[in-house]
């Protein structure tokens, strides 16, 4: 099998039904810490309070999601997409990719996000 990520962020035995679509969902104050999601979609979901730190969240969608007060410390988020979203106070302390994902119109100040 594979050790290296297709271009999904995928393995050989993961993935195997597409990234997961958890477009609109409430997950506030839950814990996804060191979660593996390439690719999730989270459009317009209410995450305030998540805690996202050490996750796998390349090339996901959070565009118009509220993800105030989360943690996307130590997070990998590149290519990740953050339009219109809510960040304020957003930890995004460490995560690596930030640089080359999407932050269009975001609302809010983050905590250590370095574009």
């Amino acid at each position: 099998p594979p050790t290296r990520p297709d271009a999904g962020g995928c393995l050989a035995d993961r993935c195997r039904n597409g990234p997961a679509n958890l477009t609109r969902i409430t997950i506030s104050n839950s814990s996804f810490q060191d979660a593996f999601l390439p690719g999730a979609l989270f459009v317009e979901a209410n995450a305030r309070g998540v805690d996202f730190s050490g996750s796998i969240l390349q090339n996901s969608d959070f565009r118009r999601a509220n993800v105030e007060r989360s943690s996307f410390a130590g997070a990998t988020i590149t290519d990740a997409t953050f339009d219109f979203a809510n960040v304020s106070l957003t930890d995004f302390t460490n995560a690596i990719g930030a640089s080359k994902g999407s932050w269009f119109n975001i609302q809010g100040t983050p905590v250590g996000l370095v574009l």
